[in-house]
Parts: C-alpha cells; structure tokens; sequence
C-alpha cells in the first residue's frame, strides 16, 4: 500500500468559467490543449507556448472533442458523431446515437459524455442521462470507428474516465456512480473482458470522474465534489493528491512536449459563487504521461 498525501496546488490554466468543462486533450501538432464545456455548447482552446486562446461554438451539448487528420476534428454531440473542420467550420454527421432525442414521458433523454481515442486509432465513447438518478444504466459505451457506433458495455449511467495502460494491454474505465475505476483487458479490435475493479474511491472523498494514465502505470483520476485529482498507484492504492480550490474536478490529461503537464478541468455547478469553480487548472507532474492518438480514417 502507498501513502496518501498532499502532492500539491493546482495553479490556473486558464480563467475562462466553464459551467462543465470536460475532455481535455493534447494536440502536439499545434501546440495546443482542447477542453469542453458541455452545457454551454463551447470547445475552448489554449496553445501553450504563447497563450494564445480561441473558442468554437457547437449546436448541441458537446460531450468530446478529439483530434482527427489535419484540421479535422470529432465532436461527439447530443444526437451523434460530427466530423468538424476547423478551416472552414462545418459540422458533418457521420454516426446516430441509438437514443431518444425529443422530450418522451417516461424515456431517458441522453447526451455523449466522455471519449477518448484508441491507440489504434478507434474511438470509445459514452453515453448518459441528463436524470441519471431517474433513469440508473440508461447509457452505454460505443466504439466508433469513423464510420458506425458500435455499443460495447450497455447498464451505464455515467460513462467517464476511459484511458489505456502504456503497454495497451488494459482499458482504465469509470461509471461514476459506482464510485469505481475499473479495468478491462483490451484487444486490437475494441473488444474487452475481464472487467474487474481497480481502484474503489470512498465517497467521502468524491465520485471519480475523468483520468489519465502516465508511464509508470499511475492512474490519475478528477473527484466530483472532491475538489481534488487523486493519484492511484498500480495496485489501485491512494497514492497522493492535487487540490483544487473548487469542489467539481471533472477530468485531466497530460499535456506538452514532455507529456509532464497535467491540465484539470472543473466546473461551475453546484459552486456558482465560488470564481475558482469552472476554470482550467494545471499541475507540473513528477511522472510523463501515456501519449494521446489521433482519430483515423
């Protein structure tokens, strides 16, 4: 067992308040980390050698944004999957989301949550409630493979957390209700088995949310209202934590030349008086962490 202990303070990334920001990602080939704010229908961007900042505007609840090709990217929006150019700023649909989309009596009405792209160039991806407390293992877990949406893992409510060990051998991922990080063996093809538990997180110190994964075999995963980013150690022990000066910490990843950034999004809800709470964080880690992919073809 590793000790737990206070590794540090987050300092500010960006002020921009996001009311859920979400899914950071690194894009080496422009220097720049990507987050979203989901409710608020943004993607925000930030480069790191100059601070430059910019913004895109989305039509629907934005759950992911990942990098593809060039200047192509994927949105995983309310109703599906859209190729997004960022030269031009069109939106094409490529795959539906099989849930239901108008207001139902008695349905669950569904968003994409979180993604993260494969180290063979797929993409997993979840799906929510906007009620999950009404409506418990309405979502699902999709691989989508830049043309279809394949469901994975059904009986999820909120699908979060999803990143792979540095040999690819294992999948890291959260339903965060369950209040679990759980691990599956992962193959070429998308396909997973033995899901266990890795790691249980005590609600006392929050629900685990998004994570990222380093060399080492680290895992590093965002608690709601924890106000904090806990490290877990291989074993799945507590093993140090980042604290934030806001209750809603949503996710991370490792960012940077040297993959030793870790950028930490939070969000504004339930904390809307507090000015720290929505703002992107940044924390200088003692370990790399595992390289990020690009969408294929």
């Amino acid at each position: 067992m590793t000790a737990n202990f206070l590794m540090g303070t987050a300092a500010v990334f960006d002020n921009r308040r996001c009311s859920l920001g979400e899914g950071p990602v690194w894009d080496p080939a422009s220097g720049r980390v990507f987050w979203v704010d989901i409710l608020s229908q943004k993607v925000r961007w930030k480069r790191l050698a100059d601070g430059e900042k910019g913004e895109f505007d989305m039509p629907s609840h934005v759950g992911a944004f990942l990098p593809g090709e060039g200047a192509t990217w994927w949105a995983f929006l309310v109703d599906g999957v859209y190729r997004f150019d960022e030269g031009s700023g069109d939106l094409e649909l490529f795959a539906v989301f099989p849930h239901s989309l108008p207001p139902v009596s008695g349905v669950a009405q569904m968003r994409a949550n979180d993604a993260t792209v494969s180290p063979w160039g797929d993409v997993l991806c979840g799906t929510m409630p906007y009620n999950p407390e009404a409506f418990p293992c309405a979502g699902n877990l999709y691989l989508f493979n830049g043309r279809d949406l394949t469901p994975v893992l059904s009986n999820v409510t909120i699908s979060n957390g999803i990143g792979w060990s540095r040999d690819q051998s294992k999948m890291f991922f959260v339903d965060t209700p369950t209040g679990r990080v759980d691990q599956f063996d992962v193959d070429e093809a998308g396909r997973l088995d033995n899901r266990r538990v890795f790691a249980t997180i005590d609600s006392t110190l929050g629900f685990p949310d998004g994570l990222a994964v380093d060399n080492e075999g680290f895992v590093w995963v965002a608690l709601w209202a924890g106000g904090r980013i806990q490290r877990l150690a291989p074993d799945g022990s507590l093993a140090g934590f980042i604290e934030l000066p806001c209750r809603q910490v949503t996710s991370c990843a490792f960012v940077g030349e040297d993959l030793e950034t870790l950028i930490i999004t939070t969000a504004a809800i339930d904390d809307d008086a507090n000015d720290a709470a929505g703002v992107t964080y940044f924390f200088k880690a003692p370990t790399a962490g595992v390289p990020s992919f690009r969408v294929k073809s």
